[in-house]
């Protein structure tokens, strides 16, 4: 229960260093806040469901979908021109969750292989986006917003995918493994909303500087 305590801490974080930002500032602001939103409701709801005994597989799984296109809304938004690209992904990600979601009972645990396709579209998408910026930026990266945004979500789906792939044979033969297992998707969460943070944190300052001159 602490360390859901402490995912829900940062997320709240990140949430209040994104509503900081200045309206129509950045353009990725709006949709990011969104994101984080969902993020923190989410996981808010699903330490509820816990206490209460109801299984929260339904939640997960239909965040994953709504996570996932706004995240592509945010690449699209980072690179408008994209737009046929990032809705060939999107299009590619709703029909895996669909055909899984045909597969098996969403409710009962989580859409392994969609949720994985999901991750790995990310994945390709999140590393073309941080080749573009190291192309095109004219700052050093580690003063760039979006780096460390794409850093931490590139972090985040990365680290999920063996998880994932793995927990449902785990699962299978050893549920305490299968749960010890799943203890390192809080962390690579905590990380990929701490980032998300400071990138957050960094676009005000920069604003800020940009401002006073």
């Amino acid at each position: 229960m602490l360390r859901t305590l402490l995912l829900i801490a940062v997320i709240a974080i990140a949430l209040v260093a994104a509503l900081q930002l200045p309206r129509g500032k950045w353009r990725l602001s709006s949709v990011l806040a969104i994101s984080i939103a969902l993020a923190l409701l989410v996981e808010v709801v699903g330490a509820i469901l816990v206490i209460a005994g109801a299984t929260n597989n339904v939640l997960y799984n239909s965040a994953a979908v709504l996570e996932f296109f706004l995240i592509l809304r945010v690449v699209y938004l980072f690179r408008p021109d994209w737009s046929a690209y990032v809705l060939v992904l999107a299009v590619l990600g709703l029909i895996a969750m669909v055909m899984d979601a045909s597969m098996q009972d969403p409710s009962v645990f989580l859409l392994v292989e969609g949720v994985m396709i999901l991750s790995m579209i990310l994945c390709i998408v999140l590393i073309r986006s941080l080749w573009s910026l190291a192309n095109t930026s004219e700052e050093p990266l580690g003063l760039v917003p979006e780096f460390w945004l794409f850093i931490g979500l590139l972090v985040y789906f990365g680290g999920m995918m063996p998880v994932i792939g793995l927990i449902r044979f785990v699962f299978q033969q050893d549920q305490e493994l299968a749960a010890r297992l799943y203890v390192i998707i809080p962390y690579l969460c905590m990380v990929r909303y701490g980032l998300t943070a400071y990138a957050c944190i960094l676009q005000r300052r920069r604003l800020a500087r940009s401002l006073h001159g």
